[in-house]
């Protein structure tokens, strides 16, 4: 890994004083094996070349060096030319199975609107890598228009990648053995804090999720953020069923290649919560979920991510939940909303 550039990073995401009114990332896809992919989108009122933008990928955890073509991670020069108001998707490129890396599903290749190229290359993220889209100014400097996650984050060498909790200790069974792990600002820490065991690998979103920017978002983030947390920007696709009973966030890219922009709610308005889950921390097994916006569905999941309820069908505003016995803990309560976004919150059961 490069060493962390601190004054270069400093130095380049100062001059993210450019307009606004740019591309930015409007989904991504952390699926199984190869199947990666990012969606950009064009908010202007005209076309847009991408001759003069780049994604690149830092990977690990790595800094900003002082030249960006020059990432662990590679880069892509961008192809073609993205209409007003519409996107364009990027996809990992590779067409066959190796040892150690599986090829890109061709479903998720014929949605392409550009492929990425061998490995090194950005789309061949795992969960715990900054991506960004730099553009050049026209003297070869290359400018940040949107960033997902946070660059030069060297504890990102010992992480599965980024939460939606911003700091908690968990408590989990792992091989028969009950550890205990941290999350520090989002941060999933790769191991226990036993050191050797598994950490909380389930609590990355950044990894095994397909990921949406949320309606309301309206250009892309050009200063690397302190945290970086991912309900504040995104959403999350609504987990489908592999099977008879297991759900799965993985390999969802259903909403590919299109987007929503400008219109409804976001989980955050003017600072005030539209969502509420009641009582928190739980002493009776129960809890209401209730929000401005009309629910369509409630999961729980535990540590090990396993639905223990269920949920859908719902439209109302407020739902009762009850839990058959469960075991004291954390849970994580996923709630679809009509408009199929989706807002995740951690519940305590004492």
């Amino acid at each position: 890994m490069k060493q962390t550039l601190l004054f270069t990073l400093l130095s380049v995401f100062s001059l993210s004083i450019f307009a606004q009114n740019d591309i930015f990332i409007s989904e991504y896809i952390e699926g199984s094996g190869n199947n990666k992919a990012i969606e950009l989108y064009n908010p202007t009122d005209h076309a847009i070349s991408l001759s003069a933008y780049i994604l690149v990928r830092f990977s690990n955890g790595e800094g900003y060096p002082s030249d960006p073509k020059t990432t662990n991670g590679g880069y892509l020069q961008l192809q073609g030319t993205i209409n007003a108001g519409e996107c364009f998707v990027i996809v990992n490129g590779q067409t066959e199975d190796n040892e150690f890396s599986p090829a890109c599903s061709p479903e998720l290749q014929a949605l392409a609107d550009q492929l990425d190229h061998d490995y090194p290359a950005p789309t061949y993220m795992n969960g715990n890598d900054a991506l960004a889209i730099l553009k050049d100014n026209g003297s070869g400097q290359y400018i940040p228009v949107d960033l997902f996650g946070q660059i030069g984050v060297s504890a990102m060498n010992d992480s599965y990648g980024w939460s939606y909790v911003k700091d908690s200790t968990l408590t989990y069974t792992m091989s028969g053995n009950e550890v205990t792990a941290t999350i520090t600002d989002y941060i999933v820490p790769l191991k226990a804090n036993d050191h050797s065991t598994s950490g909380p690998f389930w609590m990355a979103w950044s990894k095994d999720h397909s990921l949406i920017r949320k309606p309301n978002v309206t250009h892309g983030v050009t200063q690397n953020p302190t945290l970086f947390s991912i309900s504040e920007e995104w959403d999350t696709l609504p987990a489908v069923h592999q099977g008879d009973t297991i759900w799965t966030y993985k390999d969802i890219w259903t909403n590919l290649g299109h987007h929503t922009y400008g219109t409804g709610i976001s989980e955050t308005t003017s600072g005030k919560i539209n969502i509420n889950v009641y009582p928190n921390p739980v002493t009776d097994n129960s809890f209401s979920v209730s929000s401005v916006k009309t629910i369509k569905s409630v999961l729980v999941y535990n540590v090990i991510g396993k639905v223990i309820y269920s949920a859908e069908d719902l439209m109302t505003k407020s739902v009762a939940v009850y839990l058959d016995n469960p075991s004291k803990g954390i849970y994580m309560v996923m709630t679809v909303f009509d408009d199929n976004t989706t807002s995740a919150h951690k519940v305590i059961i004492k």
